[in-house]
């Protein structure tokens, strides 16, 4: 009795086993989603690249998710809407940079400061389109 206990637990074991990975292995995206487009580029602030901070694409169709990315220390980024580095859906966004304030509470030398226009996808002057099969190399100048 024991013994047909055991080989129970361990075909139950192996069976939930096999349903796990079967599982992980689908596509993990809806294919009704908006199509991307890989994008990365630099930022420049006052012709200098700027070293931290967040660059964000609202694309001008309601329908289209965001898409984002963290600035490295060499001023590029390259921006992720549903999983790491995909891009941006196609069409045409307003791009926000955004610096918040470090959480260890250090400040950046030289200090810096974005310009509030752009911070806020209604009053910023940078604008680009992201089209299908393109390189998608942006550079962003921050003047003022």
């Amino acid at each position: 009795m024991l013994r047909h206990w055991k080989t129970r637990r361990y075909c139950i074991g192996a069976i939930s086993g096999m349903v796990c990975l079967l599982v992980g292995c689908g596509s993990g995206r809806d294919p009704n989603l908006p199509e991307t487009a890989p994008v990365y580029g630099v930022v420049t602030l006052r012709g200098e690249t700027l070293p931290e901070g967040t660059v964000r694409f609202t694309p001008d169709d309601p329908l289209g998710n965001p898409a984002s990315g963290m600035i490295q220390s060499d001023g590029t980024f390259e921006v992720s809407t549903y999983s790491r580095h995909d891009g941006a859906v196609l069409g045409k966004h307003k791009v926000t940079v955004v610096v918040d304030p470090r959480l260890d509470g250090s400040q950046p030398d030289p200090p810096f400061s974005i310009p509030k226009a752009y911070r806020d996808p209604k009053t910023t002057p940078l604008e680009v389109e992201i089209v299908k099969g393109n390189k998608n190399e942006v550079v962003l100048n921050i003047d003022g």
